[in-house]
């Protein structure tokens, strides 16, 4: 059962209005829209500087580590381990450098800090 009211989707002169999975304020049709498009203006993984190097190095130090650095949470389907670089990519880091192991929910508290 839905928490709260519903809401409508907030592209204008959407006649939509219903209850959005978490944090969503589009309808399912806007929302695919919206993904695509933010997808092709921030390119593909490997392109930000997130390869097959990258890929590795995550996933051999979220075995090392276990759990998030700053909540302990060990991880689930829902909130999956990730590893954040210290010096994001996009400000000059690179994968050599220290890196944390962080829950999804913590990293993406972070942003691009």
């Amino acid at each position: 059962m839905p928490y709260g009211p519903a809401k409508p989707c907030i592209v204008v002169g959407c006649p939509h209005v219903g209850h959005w999975p978490t944090r969503q304020s589009r309808c399912p049709e806007h929302q695919a829209a919206y993904t695509k498009q933010r997808d092709q203006y921030r390119g593909k993984t490997a392109e930000r500087g997130y390869g097959n190097q990258w890929r590795r190095h995550s996933e051999r130090l979220t075995k090392e580590v276990g759990a998030c650095q700053f909540c302990g949470h060990i991880g689930s389907p829902d909130n999956p381990l990730t590893t954040n670089h210290d010096r994001p990519v996009s400000k000059g880091g690179t994968i050599e450098e220290a890196n944390t192991v962080l829950c999804r929910q913590c990293n993406s508290r972070l942003g691009n800090r």
